[in-house]
């Protein structure tokens, strides 16, 4: 049995080597930012990828009165079929880091001047504020199209920034505020050192088959530096202090994460917010277990076109995995949520990039997704087996 194991690692070791060493990547299965520009100006026109999901490209629009569009995003309409919503395991990954400032090269560069003469903390508390009101605007108009206007008309004063800002118009100071909060988010979350963070976490596991906290802190944090994840990622005086404030923040355990009416891990976007590297990787590991061998060739086709293509930038995008915890082979990933995605083309002829390359935060959190696949594919290091001891029975009893 183990020869046979071994003859099968090694044939997708040759697989996962040849992706490697591609030097372009055909036959892209990435194809939803293409399908969303080829179909742009078709109004619900839908895109169907072997009956197993729709999706639609919802182009109602929306014009404000300073002659600012507003489209719809892009829909899922149906979500991997074929599993049914009770086998359904679920994973969202935010992917990289960079904010809407970073990515667009045509950036006001007055305004980003003006933009880093402001400190996190002023940062964070002008954030809240704007998600303050942005939730008031939503529960005043009922319509998505009518609240995202008025969110958008929203000026530096209505929300006290600095005189500085006032000369700006609504549309720069939308994008300042929104790449503000991506900033903040980043900083709080495990984005800025891994390259991504969960956002929605849905696994299917009993609750003893599950590390305690300290031993996700022992085993986990040792591989977070083993493997070298903690990246640089070119982070600064300011915003390592910045981080190391954050990081000293009371965080959440896993046992906080566990519904044992459903037996499942949950994890919302507040939950996710507040996970630690090593918590991260350990639910990642559990997660990806039994599909590894899957998913690994699309997480590497995915890096392979990041670093070749240099027409888009990618701000805000997410991985989505689904597969049924009875049927694993029954496994769907999609690169989703191209929202504050841009086409660099024209901005590369006015605003060169000087031998540094587009989408460098979100590649390297691909190498450390790919790292840890890597890992649990071809050893038995993590995921651990759990010692189903006393004591740990009886902590499940009490809860």
């Amino acid at each position: 049995m183990n020869q046979i194991t071994n003859n099968t690692n090694c044939q997708h070791e040759k697989e996962f080597m040849k992706l490697e060493k591609n030097s372009r990547t055909k036959n892209y299965t990435y194809e939803d930012i293409h399908s969303l520009n080829k179909n742009y100006n078709d109004k619900n026109k839908c895109i169907s990828n072997k009956d197993q999901e729709i999706w639609k490209v919802y182009n109602d629009k929306c014009k404000n009165n300073h002659d600012v569009y507003i489209h719809s995003s892009l829909k899922l309409e149906k979500v991997c079929h074929n599993i049914k919503a009770y086998n359904q395991q679920i994973i969202d990954l935010k992917l990289g880091y960079n904010t809407i400032i970073d990515n667009d090269l045509s950036f006001n560069k007055d305004l980003l001047k003006d933009s880093h003469s402001v400190n996190s903390n002023l940062k964070e508390y002008y954030v809240d504020k704007w998600s303050k009101m942005k939730k008031e605007i939503r529960k005043k108009f009922t319509t998505t199209n009518m609240s995202d206007q008025h969110i958008i008309d929203l000026c530096s004063k209505d929300l006290n920034l600095p005189t500085c800002f006032h000369k700006y118009n609504n549309k720069d100071i939308y994008a300042l505020l929104k790449s503000w909060r991506q900033h903040v988010t980043a900083l709080k979350s495990t984005q800025r050192y891994l390259g991504f963070r969960i956002c929605t976490l849905i696994q299917h596991i009993n609750y003893s088959d599950l590390l305690n906290d300290d031993q996700v802190k022992i085993q986990y944090s040792k591989f977070v530096q083993d493997n070298c994840l903690f990246a640089k990622n070119n982070i600064g005086n300011t915003q390592t202090n910045t981080l190391k404030k954050y990081s000293e923040l009371n965080k959440i355990e896993i046992k906080d994460c566990y519904d044992h009416v459903t037996k499942k891990l949950k994890i919302n976007r507040h939950l996710g917010l507040t996970l630690r590297e090593d918590q991260v990787i350990y639910l990642l590991s559990i997660f990806f277990k039994k599909i590894v061998h899957l998913i690994l060739p699309q997480l590497l086709n995915l890096k392979i076109w990041l670093e070749q293509q240099c027409l888009y930038s990618f701000c805000s995008t997410s991985l989505l995995i689904i597969y049924d915890k009875n049927k694993p082979s029954l496994c769907d990933i999609k690169w989703i949520d191209f929202t504050y995605s841009l086409q660099q083309d024209s901005n590369l002829k006015h605003y060169p990039l000087n031998n540094t390359k587009l989408n460098m935060d979100i590649v390297s959190g691909l190498n450390n997704l790919i790292k840890l696949c890597r890992t649990i594919f071809f050893t038995n290091i993590i995921p651990p087996l759990v010692k189903n001891d006393t004591k740990r029975k009886k902590e499940e009893l009490i809860l």
